[in-house]
């Protein structure tokens, strides 16, 4: 089964006003609190490890990013968080793909921006590979990096890396939403 976790939205700088007065310390200071800031949201799929994950992973990437205003980014998103899934599902197992470990989708969101998180229980760095005209496969890490303003991917612990990509950007939120 499928499990799944959403975030509250990130503290605002009314929380940290109130946490301050009642002399907690707020987790970040008051400088870099803004009043055009808009918090981080979070949500975090737990996919099993088998094909049908895939299509989970893009419903949930949809109703995710209908739930926090970001429609126009949909179409994009469903085919990195597709193509970074099955990366996942496919060589993310340290011994190539058989016992995968469930791999985790992450979306971090707010107006403007989405970065999208698929962590894997495997070592070896994604390739992006040349795919010829008779591969069905190869052209993944092409799809996102052609999707994603930025992309790529950090080790985690011994056998466990992150592969991410981001999408759309802040600074062009306002003119998108002006729009």
């Amino acid at each position: 089964m499928h499990q799944a976790h959403q975030t509250a939205p990130g503290r605002t700088a009314r929380d940290h006003e109130s946490a301050e007065q009642s002399g907690s310390r707020p987790p970040v200071t008051l400088a870099t609190v803004t009043a055009t800031a808009e918090p981080w949201r979070m949500a975090i799929l737990v996919p099993e490890p088998v094909p049908a994950s895939i299509k989970a992973a893009r419903d949930f990437t949809t109703q995710t990013l209908l739930d926090w205003g970001l429609r126009w980014l949909i179409q994009d998103a469903k085919l990195v968080v597709s193509e970074l899934v099955t990366n996942a599902l496919r060589h993310g197992a340290p011994d190539g793909g058989a016992g995968a470990d469930q791999p985790e989708l992450i979306l971090w969101g707010r107006p403007g921006c989405l970065v999208c998180v698929v962590i894997d229980s495997s070592a070896s760095a994604p390739v992006r590979v040349p795919a010829g005209l008779a591969r069905e496969d190869g052209r993944g890490l092409l799809v996102v990096q052609a999707l994603a303003s930025r992309w790529g991917w950090t080790m985690l612990g011994i056998n466990r890396k992150a592969v991410w990509a981001v999408l759309g950007d802040a600074e062009s939120a306002g003119q998108r939403g002006a729009a």
